[in-house]
């Protein structure tokens, strides 16, 4: 199967040749060896990936997605979901922290709407669009308007899982056709880290007082309901 998903998708294997050689040129270098540390690993991990040894990630972009998180109807955060699309609304005009981050890094930013609850009037596009000094307009790869309430319900379905994971896979795709070497990824939505909580605490068998935290900084009463809808999902779909 897994086979078959690759031939599907053109995915290249890790090729532990071009891995091997680049390490095998980081100890021709005129060094201790291993003295870069984990600078060398990572280019080697690189090497291997690219399938080259001579690493280059000079073309670099921050990919975000973006989406709504349904849990945020049990009032487990300080703010709703107007403020992802603020935010958001930020990033398409290259004014938020991690453009500013990204420029400093010399990579451009990509914001996409994979599940935005109400984008109001922010402009997005089907297409790549670019905007100022390498940072993308929104681009609409939309799945739905945010999830389910998983306290409640599944927050997706199969279907609008698999939409959402082949959605990243072909924006990859289209990305390496521009030329970019490396892709960092990261998302945004409120109610992300209570998300994120509910699927550390089910994959790890942990309770939520120990997977999950204040956010952007909830008041005592407050993260302890996160806690206790957190807890009580996970039971619901019998994960711990």
């Amino acid at each position: 199967m897994a086979d078959d998903l690759n031939k599907r998708l053109d995915i290249r294997t890790y090729d532990t040749s071009s891995e091997r050689k680049a390490k095998e040129r980081f100890d021709r270098i005129a060094k201790p060896i291993d003295g870069l540390g984990v600078l060398e690993d990572l280019i080697c991990r690189i090497a291997g990936i690219q399938g080259r040894t001579d690493v280059d990630i000079s073309k670099r972009i921050v990919v975000i997605m973006c989406a709504d998180n349904g849990i945020t109807e049990e009032g487990i955060s300080q703010t709703s979901c107007e403020v992802t699309a603020k935010v958001v609304g930020s990033m398409s005009k290259g004014r938020s922290s991690v453009c500013l981050m990204a420029e400093s890094a010399g990579a451009d930013t990509l914001p996409v709407d994979i599940g935005i609850k109400q984008t109001g009037d922010i402009c997005s596009f089907d297409d790549l669009t670019e905007g100022e000094k390498g940072h993308y307009r929104l681009l609409n790869r939309k799945v739905a308007n945010g999830t389910a309430d998983f306290a409640v319900q599944p927050a997706m379905t199969e279907q609008q899982f698999d939409a959402a994971f082949f959605n990243g896979v072909r924006l990859a795709g289209e990305l390496s056709e521009r030329g970019y070497q490396i892709i960092c990824t990261g998302e945004m939505g409120i109610g992300n880290t209570t998300t994120a909580a509910g699927i550390t605490s089910a994959l790890l068998k942990l309770p939520a007082s120990e997977t999950a935290g204040r956010g952007s900084g909830l008041s005592d009463e407050a993260y302890e309901r996160k806690i206790r809808v957190l807890d009580q999902a996970i039971q619901r779909y019998d994960l711990y």
